[in-house]
């Protein structure tokens, strides 16, 4: 008697874990990725000074002996996304006179976790603040651009989507947050007091920069407001805690007083993604979609990965 329970107990558990098993796959089976077309834009015998662009949302390879400003006008061509890359990244810097005199990229590596791990250089704030100073209006990314799975996860964006199309959408409104790893759980914009408020997952520490990088206020806490005063010329939003830190994108005041911004406090951003990283399309792609991520964009160099097998 002691055996067949044991047998019927023994039956029991293996039901059990083969059906866990089957739930796991199916759940999992309807899952995929937004996934966009793109490519890393690098000279190809790396002859210095080698800028990099992340050629994002293209069909067809940039050629990679033009200029700067002709490989963004060909990536504009296409509808793609010009992004340029770590530009604080040694043999790779873009000079503020550089990012001054091009025109039409789209956004700004503003973290880089490959570059922060190998270099130490992969925040770009000071860039930033100098492109947006000058009056251009481009967003700020968070990416890992990974070489391996070992690297995978550390940078990247969280943004509102739920397939290829409205990914492509978040990209061009800007209602995105760039990270090194915090979280921001509200982002919010109150035309009729020109308040933008803000609150974290964790106690961080709160502040608002605005024109040539002047930091205009600092909290420490989960949450704070700040009133524009109408001389910032733009705010952006930085916390930071022991995960890291995230970015919100630029808040504009215009000449006329009015603020032009990003988000919807109805939609809060949601959904991580990854606009730079390297790898075979299989294992990258499952290794993102894996760790929770909902987009990514493969950007080898000077090649596109795999278009033929993208994954709906």
């Amino acid at each position: 008697m002691r055996k067949i329970i044991y047998l019927v107990i023994s039956l029991i558990i293996l039901l059990l874990i083969v059906g866990g098993v089957f739930y796991f796959w199916w759940q999992r089976a309807g899952d995929s990725l937004c996934y966009l077309t793109g490519e890393e834009n690098v000279h190809p015998e790396h002859k210095l000074p080698d800028h990099h662009i992340a050629a994002l949302n293209i069909s067809e390879h940039i050629d990679n002996e033009l200029t700067l400003q002709q490989k963004i006008d060909a990536i504009n061509n296409q509808s793609g996304y010009a992004i340029l890359a770590h530009p604080n990244m040694p043999k790779h810097i873009y000079t503020v006179p550089e990012l001054l005199s091009l025109t039409n990229y789209f956004g700004i590596e503003i973290f880089n976790g490959y570059c922060e791990r190998k270099r130490g250089k992969g925040f770009a704030e000071n860039k930033w603040d100098a492109v947006l100073t000058s009056g251009k209006k481009v967003w700020g990314f968070g990416v890992d651009d990974a070489h391996m799975d070992s690297w995978r996860g550390y940078g990247y964006s969280v943004g509102n989507f739920s397939d290829d199309e409205s990914f492509k959408e978040c990209l061009e409104s800007g209602e995105f947050y760039a990270s090194s790893g915090s979280k921001f759980t509200y982002i919010s914009f109150y035309e009729p007091l020109k308040r933008i408020t803000v609150k974290t997952d964790k106690t961080s520490w709160i502040k608002f920069f605005g024109k040539n990088g002047t930091e205009y206020y600092s909290y420490y806490g989960q949450g704070k407001s700040y009133y524009i005063q109408g001389d910032e010329q733009y705010i952006r939003v930085r916390i930071a805690n022991a995960d890291g830190r995230a970015w919100t994108q630029p808040f504009w005041i215009e000449e006329n007083g009015s603020v032009t911004q990003p988000y919807d406090v109805a939609d809060l951003p949601t959904n991580k993604f990854n606009t730079h990283c390297h790898g075979v399309f299989d294992t990258t792609y499952d290794w993102y979609l894996n760790h929770g991520y909902k987009g990514i964009i493969i950007t080898n160099y000077n090649r596109i990965t795999d278009l033929e097998v993208k994954r709906n």
